[in-house]
């Protein structure tokens, strides 16, 4: 084996940073569709300290994620901020039978709630479609976080990647859109994980 196929080999045993490890930020906290907390992440009571697996949750969670149109069965995710909300974004989302609700530091200084919706129904009904859908999750995303650039990443079958759409913050850090990165600059375990969410 020569020297660049054993790099290659080290490169598909890399670990993503921290694998297996509670994220540093935000929470998560799942209920019944009747709001009875099921699960909550190790973290959750830095953000939601009444948030206890086998009681309620605070009826005004329960409330607004109603009045935002949350509900089972829905696949409706909805994300909101507000800064009288100790600076996150709280989104939530229906799973099976489960409202799920997670919880994102922010520094977006707006007063106002924002609410963003999104009805994945169906399936897209055309390639445009599809295409218009990722770049509106980009900036989405790009909006609700402040991140200087924010890129989908596409997967193609031999296991290379290509940049298809992004959102930057300004024109002057430049673009990353049609940048090809080879399969080898993603550890195994990553491509593994985006593929088991593809199904």
């Amino acid at each position: 084996m020569n020297e660049k196929n054993t790099f290659l080999c080290a490169c598909e045993q890399e670990e993503l940073h921290l694998s297996g490890a509670v994220q540093s930020f935000g929470a998560l906290i799942l209920t019944e569709e009747n709001g009875y907390i099921t699960h909550v992440s190790v973290n959750t009571d830095a953000i939601c300290t009444s948030a206890i697996p086998g009681q309620f949750i605070d009826p005004r969670l329960a409330k607004l994620s109603a009045s935002l149109g949350v509900q089972v069965g829905s696949n409706k995710i909805v994300a909101w901020h507000d800064q009288g909300f100790n600076g996150y974004i709280l989104m939530t989302k229906s799973k099976n039978k489960s409202i799920i609700y997670e919880f994102y530091p922010s520094d977006i200084k707006h007063n106002n709630v924002i609410c963003t919706r999104f009805d994945f129904l169906e399936k897209p009904n055309s390639d445009s479609e599809l295409s218009w859908l990722q770049k509106r999750l980009v900036d989405y995303i790009s909006e609700a976080t402040g991140f200087e650039r924010v890129i989908y990443y596409q997967f193609m079958h031999n296991g290379d990647g290509e940049v298809i759409h992004e959102s930057v913050s300004s024109s002057h850090i430049g673009s990353y859109i049609g940048l090809r990165f080879p399969a080898s600059d993603i550890p195994r375990i990553a491509r593994d994980l985006v593929s088991v969410h593809r199904e």
